[in-house]
Parts: C-alpha cells; sequence; structure tokens
C-alpha cells in the first residue's frame, strides 16, 4: 500500500508582561493555530490473511483551529526570594489513523486539551550557597488520546470521553559548601 500524509499549519502568538513595581509582575499571553491534516492511501497488493482487498487511492481530512491561553504572576520578595503561580492552556492536534480495516468511527480521532496549574517558590540562602526550589502542579486533560485496539489485532487512536486529573509536586536544590564541589537533589512525586 501507499501512504500520502500531509500536514499544513500555522499559529501566531502574542505574550505582555506588565511590571507593577519593582516585586510584582504578571504577564498574558494568546496562542491562535490552524491545521489541516490530510491522509490518502490505497492498496496496491492485497493481504486476504488481513482481511485486506484491493483499495483505489482515498483520502480522508481533519482540520481544527482555536486559541490557547497563558496567564502568569510572580513576586520578588527579595534578591533570593520569588513566589509565582501560572495557568496555561495544551493541546495535541487530532489526526487519522493509517491502520487497514478499521470501521468509520475509528478513522479520524480529534485534539485533546488541557489546563496545566502551577505555583512555587524559588529560594537562595546562605549567600546563595543553597538554593531551593519548589512546585506544585495539577493538570487537567480532557478528549485524552488513547492508544486502542480493533478485533485484537488493528491499533489505532481514540480519545476517550473521561477526564484525567494529575497532580504533584518537585522539588530541586543545589548546594555548593566549597569551592568547585556542587551536590544537587531533585525529585518529584505525582498522582495521576
Amino acid at each position: 500500500r501507499t501512504v500520502d500524509d500531509r500536514l499544513e499549519q500555522i499559529a501566531g502568538f502574542a505574550d505582555a508582561t506588565y511590571d507593577f513595581n519593582e516585586k510584582l509582575s504578571v504577564a498574558a499571553g494568546v496562542r491562535y493555530f490552524d491545521y489541516k491534516k490530510t491522509t490518502g492511501a490505497q492498496v496496491i497488493i492485497p493481504n486476504y490473511v488481513a482481511g485486506n482487498v484491493r483499495l483505489p487511492y482515498s483520502e480522508l481530512k481533519g482540520k481544527e483551529h482555536g486559541t490557547l491561553l497563558k496567564f502568569s504572576a510572580n513576586y520578588k520578595f527579595n534578591r533570593d526570594l520569588m513566589i509565582y503561580a501560572l495557568a496555561t492552556q495544551g493541546y495535541r492536534p487530532g489526526g487519522v489513523n493509517q491502520t487497514l480495516g478499521l470501521p468509520s468511527y475509528a478513522s479520524t480521532y480529534e485534539s485533546d486539551k488541557l489546563w496545566n496549574y502551577e505555583a512555587g517558590v524559588k529560594s537562595s540562602w546562605f549567600d546563595r550557597k543553597l538554593i531551593v526550589n519548589l512546585d506544585v502542579f495539577q493538570m487537567d486533560w480532557s478528549n485524552l488520546q488513547i492508544s486502542a485496539s480493533y478485533q485484537g489485532a488493528f491499533g489505532f487512536i481514540t480519545n476517550t470521553p473521561s477526564k484525567v486529573r494529575i497532580r504533584g509536586v518537585e522539588w530541586d536544590t543545589s548546594l555548593f559548601p566549597v569551592d568547585g564541589l556542587t551536590l544537587r537533589y531533585s525529585g518529584s512525586y505525582t498522582s495521576a
């Protein structure tokens, strides 16, 4: 078989930051996207064992456009301590499954979307000999793209109506006890 897969995508964004004073800054941004996906295929040599017959060239198309938003703020208590918070949107484009033999409802899938919320602190101590950063986050994911199978043999991507929530905490520390020696400790805990 032959497959012709084309993706056309355009995007534009704008981002602005406003400093209320030396301590408080806020930012907002927007991103516009527009994509078109075209997948064409034909089966030249059939595989009767897998149930595929010779098929003429045909195309499936998908398209979507929209906007994604971003908001953030940070407050600097002094040069060694800052807190911040942000909320951002993300997405993955939908598409066309190239697996032969799928029913029509499984031929395409939609984009999935998420909102990410995060708050944290960045700090340094003891004349910057110790750096400690910590954040907590939550992601709310909808229309999630997942892998599925058809008749136990053919894999494809589809969307689930279930919503996903991911929460966690991340940290990283750096210690500079003497010149030439750096000790680092970082980690995260995630509940999804």
